[in-house]
């Protein structure tokens, strides 16, 4: 990706080189705390009222609270934290190695943004031009969520075939503010190599322009604020959150989170659906939906609710129930049998980039497998045995 010209739009537009048995016991736990949790939002939420803050603003700042807790990292997660209790941005794993950097992933993040900004005509001239009316800036956080399996043979399977910015690729997941440091838009963006460009004018308040080719789309979109009811600050979860909710539930163990907390999206099997589907396929959750996976200085026993499988783990993982963006806080285990590869279904019927349109085509469904990298299937976990 190349970017043109100076941003000047903010100043966090171009930053640069970056930036089973006893289960109700557990069950208890996390309602109580969710409960204590429920109350606290609430009591927010109404003195967030009386001092007539708007609703999305009063939201964002209630769940801008998360911190690590003071005790619960060591080594480089230690490093990383600081005395903030924040991640440093990007969140990024030390054995990862990006095609886009987080420079240029933020200047993509924040054109995008503009996109969904408020913002008028110019009547004055000949061609339809929109002028926003509220600036857009990098909220300061970027997100690096990996892949669970597999890119499929892109000669095979053109890119427009399915949600494969959230699934086959690792993506940029970069939450865009206002001016006020509300977030408005989440945009993701997949690690792999584009021909889209960000074009920035001279002047101060040139909006910087993203000119995509013909294969940005779908490697790059973004989700509105409104469209994910109770997100993080543009983000299902964030690790705060995830090492703060492990922390809870692990803490009579003494074990503490020792590498930076790492994002993988959250992949689903769906049944057949006869009789144009006869198996199942996969199909992923959104990237700005992870599942938080946490390594620990020490194994500490856990038991799956579902399996009654006992492990002795320094492998964490946490997520939010429903789909990775909604619901309790859940601390999970791999289930103990994994996939090597799985089905993924793709529309062989699409015209080839480039290729001239002759009209609405029959689908022509085909089959592929793809390799698996992480695990796939999780259950809840309670301390064991």
């Amino acid at each position: 990706m190349t970017t043109v010209g100076t941003p000047h739009w903010g100043t966090g537009h171009k930053s640069g080189s970056s930036p089973v048995h006893r289960v109700a016991t557990v069950s208890t736990e996390v309602t109580t705390r969710g409960g204590r949790l429920t109350r606290g939002v609430c009591v927010r939420m109404l003195l967030c009222a009386i001092a007539g803050i708007s609703a999305l603003a009063c939201a964002q700042r209630v769940s801008t609270v998360a911190r690590v807790p003071r005790g619960s990292v060591t080594g480089r997660a230690a490093a990383a934290v600081g005395d903030s209790g924040i991640f440093a941005s990007p969140v990024l794993p030390l054995d990862v190695a990006t095609v886009i950097t987080h420079a240029d992933a933020e200047s993509a993040a924040v054109a995008m943004g503009y996109w969904m900004a408020p913002s008028v005509h110019d009547l004055t001239v000949p061609y339809y031009h929109e002028i926003p009316t509220e600036r857009r800036l990098f909220c300061g956080r970027s997100y690096f969520v990996r892949p669970v399996v597999a890119m499929p043979d892109t000669a095979v399977v053109l890119s427009n075939s399915g949600n494969d910015w959230m699934m086959w690729a690792a993506t940029w997941v970069m939450p865009i503010c206002d001016e006020k440091g509300l977030v408005r838009t989440s945009v993701h963006l997949a690690d792999i190599p584009l021909g889209l460009r960000v074009i920035q004018g001279p002047g101060s308040r040139d909006v910087p322009e993203l000119v995509p080719d013909s294969g940005t789309f779908p490697h790059i979109g973004q989700w509105r604020a409104s469209e994910i009811g109770d997100w993080e600050r543009g983000i299902g979860m964030t690790p705060e959150t995830a090492v703060a909710v492990a922390t809870a539930l692990l803490g009579k163990t003494g074990a503490r989170i020792v590498e930076v907390p790492e994002a993988f999206t959250i992949l689903r099997l769906l049944e057949p659906e006869p009789p144009l589907i006869r198996s199942p396929r996969v199909v992923a959750d959104v990237a700005i939906c992870p599942r938080w996976r946490l390594t620990l200085d020490r194994p500490v026993p856990l038991r799956g609710t579902a399996s009654g499988h006992v492990v002795r783990t320094q492998t964490v993982f946490v997520t939010r129930g429903a789909g990775g963006c909604r619901g309790a806080p859940l601390l999970q285990v791999p289930t103990p049998t994994q996939p090597a590869t799985v089905p993924f279904m793709y529309n062989a019927s699409r015209p080839s980039p480039g290729g001239r349109y002759v009209g609405p085509r029959p689908a022509e469904f085909r089959w592929t497998e793809l390799r698996v990298l992480e695990p796939l299937w999780f259950e809840e976990a309670r301390l064991g045995p």
